[in-house]
């Protein structure tokens, strides 16, 4: 059985994209705060929910990337062989 290596770059590069997701969903989460005029503790009581929300948001993008990923592939590999 061979041995899988993940180059050090691609690990960063995907824990930047997480660490984005992770923004992203906090900053929707201030945007919510600021729009219904609820307290700002709410920033740090739905601080688990917000980084489950940052990485769900990671796995959708996941999930679209790898389907760009797969397409691209099908149509390369159908130009080639023409």
């Amino acid at each position: 059985m061979n041995d899988i290596t993940i180059k050090g770059k691609r690990i960063k590069r995907e824990f930047i994209i997480l660490l984005i997701c992770v923004l992203l969903a906090f900053g929707i989460n201030i945007y919510s705060i600021i729009t219904y005029q609820t307290s700002w503790v709410e920033l740090w009581t739905y601080l688990p929910t917000t980084v489950l929300l940052g990485i769900m948001i990671y796995l959708l993008l996941a999930a679209v990337r790898s389907l760009v990923y797969i397409v691209r592939k099908v149509f390369i590999k159908e130009r080639t062989m023409k």
